[in-house]
């Protein structure tokens, strides 16, 4: 999509107060400072594009509570994200993001938090901050290590590390009050109650 039909797309969405905004597979590159007028939106789709970074106008937008944008070139979760304060979707899967920040932890409305297909390599403790996530997807990363507070995480339902660049295939999946730990086919399947 070039530049001028979204800016015309946005003005149309400020005007009639969108709440949803799909721009999934638009060919994007990146995000206008326009879409900040944006102040009804609570889901932004932006799957399949381009896009390098998340601007600070995405993180402007504090009524979202639906975030995608998988499958485009980040290499970095800005720090504002932490702004996004209504977030309880985020979806980053299939970048090139290598560290979780910190900022991640002020999303405490997050129920489902989905980095797999990164370049990640541990798993912050602010993750553990996050008491209503319920869902955490870090499948094909660099993660070889789940920490022990994460592991016994009273509403997280579902940690799946799966498939990782280095092999290792790790997979937690709450049902009552255990997690399964899905190991390399040379190992054994591990408890964890």
């Amino acid at each position: 999509m070039e530049l001028p039909a979204l800016l015309e797309l946005i003005d149309r969405a400020a005007e009639e107060q969108w709440e949803v905004l799909d721009l999934d597979r638009k060919n994007i590159s990146e995000i206008p400072v326009e879409i900040g007028k944006l102040t009804k939106l609570t889901s932004l789709k932006l799957f399949g594009n381009k896009i390098t970074e998340i601007s600070d106008a995405i993180c402007e937008l504090t009524n979202l509570t639906s975030l995608d944008l998988s499958h485009n070139q980040i290499t970095e979760i800005s720090a504002s994200i932490g702004k996004l304060k209504n977030l309880t979707h985020l979806s980053l899967s299939g970048n090139q993001i290598v560290e979780i920040p910190a900022a991640i932890g002020e999303l405490k409305n997050l129920t489902y938090l989905c980095l797999s297909d990164n370049n990640i390599t541990e798993i912050p403790i602010e993750i553990g901050e996050l008491k209503n996530l319920t869902y955490l997807v870090l499948a094909d990363n660099k993660i070889t290590v789940i920490p022990q507070w994460l592991q016994s995480s009273k509403n997280l339902k579902t940690l799946t590390v799966t498939g990782g660049h280095n092999g290792v295939d790790l997979k937690m999946d709450r049902s009552g009050c255990s997690f399964v730990i899905i190991l390399p086919p040379e190992e054994e399947n591990m408890w964890l109650r």
